[in-house]
């Protein structure tokens, strides 16, 4: 079912627009339409920074032998047994 509205564009951006869709075969609506799902499937579809960097990290023996606060986090990371995650349906 298509709605109307009503928009209000820069009158230069709108003649770019019909220029494109033109030149397309499509219509100003449906260059709309197609950015809407384009914008909203990538948002759904993008990984999060967990899923996207985990696991990257290497860490060597010296590492582990620092004497600081990241030291600690590497000695705690190697002695905690790795649980594996479950994957979302």
């Amino acid at each position: 079912m298509k709605t109307k509205l009503t928009l209000s564009i820069d009158s230069a951006k709108v003649r770019r627009a019909k220029i494109y869709g033109r030149e397309r075969g499509k219509s100003v609506s449906e260059l709309v339409e197609e950015m809407i799902d384009k914008l909203t499937v990538d948002a759904k579809s993008a990984k999060s920074w967990s899923q996207r960097w985990g696991g990257t990290l290497r860490l060597t023996a010296a590492d582990m032998k620092r004497d600081d606060r990241f030291g600690k986090l590497v000695r705690r990371a190697a002695a905690a047994p790795r649980a594996r995650k479950k994957q979302r349906a």
